[in-house]
């Protein structure tokens, strides 16, 4: 099966140095699969998160597969891990791709923190490193094995076609979606059943093991930004530009300014006082006090403290056209503890927008609308 997904931002696919130059289908994988947990745990299910070592929580390892068919006709495993593999189960289906070429990665950036930004970009994004951009990835998809039955008796090409469909409409593919890459659509989406995705979930038996806190699509708030002006953006000097002589072929159409949406700060002179930090991180941190780090991220500052990945993704701003509005997506996960908070914590990111960009308007999706639209 071919399938054809337009970029609107550039992909990032690095490899295990963490160095992306060209295009990696496990870089793809890892986006699928996280996705596809997400689905799985919103509709009730078990998904194991397997990298986690077993001496790390030991109810999120990853599943022991079960040679054995009549002992367990599942062998064991989540829909996860049976449809992407896991020890001694490989996965289910070959993907390749290809239509796109390496271009310097770029990021602008306001000037009162654009020093800030190069200075941390320059350890982030290590030498050598390119993102992908083109006309058009072209992904081929073979299934595996094709004489074992798929639960649930659906169409393992629905099934992926379903899981790009989810990602095209709300997400993002492939590796640092928080960093603004990744943003992709159909080119021309194809004919799938789109219940499969769930009734190929709901073919599995319950399990009773915990995943709080772990990747939810139910827990998590979706926007669609339309932004007729970007203001100083749309005009940026040499000073903005980080590298500063990058020159990629993508700017008519993608302004990289994740960053700034994201983490804007040292607005505020720390010596004077005067100003205000700006930016996602410092809204929801002045939000929620040191919990905000359960949502923005935190790096563990002892060996005994535990490490806070980010739950905040924030697209660049993106247009099909040079002469169309600016668009991006952006994504919260809010944990179920801190549920009581997850309007104030949506309201805060509109808010942030809205203040960057006055002319600007959202819509907001919910768990009702991500299942009313793809599942």
């Amino acid at each position: 099966m071919d399938l054809d997904l337009t970029p609107l931002t550039p992909i990032w696919t690095g490899d295990a140095e963490g160095i992306s130059a060209t295009l990696r289908i496990t870089g793809l994988m890892g986006s699928l699969r996280w996705w596809f947990e997400g689905i799985v745990r919103a509709l009730g299910y078990y998904a194991c998160d397997p990298t986690c070592s077993p001496t790390e929580q030991g109810y999120y390892n990853a599943c022991q597969y079960d040679p054995d068919p009549k002992k367990n006709p599942f062998h064991g495993l989540c829909p996860a891990c049976w449809l992407f593999g896991t020890t001694g189960w490989a996965r289910r289906f070959r993907l390749s791709g290809s239509g796109l070429h390496a271009s310097e990665w770029c990021i602008i950036a306001a000037p009162e923190v654009a020093r800030l930004h190069d200075n941390w970009l320059r350890r982030v994004y290590k030498p050598g490193s390119k993102v992908l951009w083109g006309d058009a990835l072209k992904l081929q998809f073979t299934r595996h094995f094709t004489r074992i039955r798929v639960p649930g008796d659906v169409d393992l090409d629905s099934i992926f076609c379903g899981l790009l469909n989810v990602i095209s409409r709300f997400s993002a593919l492939a590796a640092k979606p928080q960093n603004g890459w990744g943003i992709v659509e159909w080119r021309e989406r194809p004919q799938f059943d789109r219940t499969a995705l769930s009734r190929f979930i709901n073919a599995f038996p319950g399990d009773s093991r915990d995943t709080t806190g772990m990747f939810n699509v139910k827990e998590t708030a979706f926007f669609e930004f339309s932004i007729p002006n970007p203001g100083r953006y749309a005009t940026y000097t040499p000073e903005m530009k980080i590298p500063r002589f990058a020159n990629p072929d993508y700017l008519s159409r993608v302004l990289p300014i994740a960053y700034d949406i994201r983490y804007k700060s040292r607005a505020r002179n720390p010596r004077m006082g005067g100003g205000a930090d700006h930016g996602i991180r410092p809204a929801l941190k002045n939000l929620l006090g040191r919990r905000a780090e359960e949502i923005v991220g935190a790096s563990a500052r002892t060996q005994d403290e535990e490490r806070f990945a980010s739950r905040v993704f924030v697209s660049h701003l993106y247009r099909l056209t040079p002469r169309d509005p600016y668009r991006f997506r952006s994504w919260v996960h809010v944990p179920p503890d801190l549920v009581r908070q997850r309007q104030a914590v949506t309201g805060a990111i509109q808010n942030v927008v809205t203040e960057m960009f006055p002319s600007s308007s959202c819509k907001l999706y919910t768990w009702a609308d991500f299942q009313k639209e793809v599942l």
